[in-house]
């Protein structure tokens, strides 16, 4: 079954979020594409996370026509959004990398890292934690 990507991109926006289309990643033959121009040529980190617009995230918005337009154009859009238009934090932790800079931000002096606002904290020590556990790590000092 294939997911109503407007009505999610629309309740999307009805929540604060500025949301733009974005390309999608396309199976062929047994390998992953984007659907950009590039094709395969596309980083694979990059397939289906990039912005299909011209403007890209500058595109973002919350007005439902622009929405809709987008979304009749382009029904498997993956949807971006913006969450600081929201009032939200993001943490993008899918590559241990990434999980190893949000460690070591964590553990070091938070005036150094003034992007951790207090009220976030006891989440982020969650979400750390629970993908360090995930992927066999060690939790960082702090975190429960």
């Amino acid at each position: 079954m294939t997911p109503d990507l407007l009505a999610h991109a629309l309740d999307y926006a009805a929540t604060g979020w500025h949301v733009f289309p974005c390309h999608t990643p396309i199976e062929r033959d047994g390998t992953t594409i984007c659907s950009c121009s590039k094709g395969a040529a596309c980083p694979e980190k990059t397939q289906g996370k990039h912005p299909r617009t011209i403007k890209g995230l500058t595109d973002a918005t919350r007005d439902p026509e622009q929405i809709r337009k987008w979304w009749t154009m382009w029904p498997t859009a993956n949807i971006g959004g913006i969450p600081a238009s929201a009032n939200l934090i993001a943490f993008d932790l899918d590559t241990d990398a990434a999980l190893a800079t949000a460690m070591t931000a964590r553990v070091h002096d938070p005036d150094e890292h003034p992007w951790v606002q207090a009220a976030a904290l006891a989440v982020f020590d969650s979400v750390i934690a629970a993908c360090a556990q995930q992927w066999g790590l060690p939790s960082p000092t702090g975190c429960p």
